[in-house]
């Protein structure tokens, strides 16, 4: 259901993109990930926490990560993993999350947004 409202609501803005899933698959929603511009996803994720909506950032890409770095890893690109990561945002989303709280962070969303343009 916050997925649904996430989506129907976010569906149509075209500052923020959705990721696609066929539709003969069924979706477990352990997270609800936005993309949106990479220049502004820090300023959209202070102003989120700023006013309590602990939005997060998830997978950093693989060679990014320490283990991979020591073995040169760092030293590859990988351009899809780094798009990816630059513009996501993962939104909140638990089973004791009320519609109003849903509502609230697409407003402070498309608000944040608005700001840091």
């Amino acid at each position: 259901e916050i997925a649904t409202l996430y989506t129907d609501a976010f569906g149509g803005d075209a500052r923020i993109r959705l990721q696609a899933f066929p539709a003969d698959r069924e979706h477990a929603w352990h997270l609800f990930t936005i993309q949106v511009p990479a220049k502004q996803r820090r300023a959209l994720y202070d102003f989120l926490h700023a006013r309590g909506i602990l939005a997060n950032v998830h997978y950093i890409p693989l060679h990014q990560l320490p283990f991979y770095k020591r073995r040169g890893w760092a030293k590859k690109r990988l351009p899809s993993a780094e798009a990816y990561y630059a513009g996501a945002l993962s939104l909140p989303m638990h089973a004791a999350l009320s519609d109003a709280n849903v509502r609230r962070v697409i407003a402070a969303v498309r608000e944040g947004l608005d700001l840091a343009r």
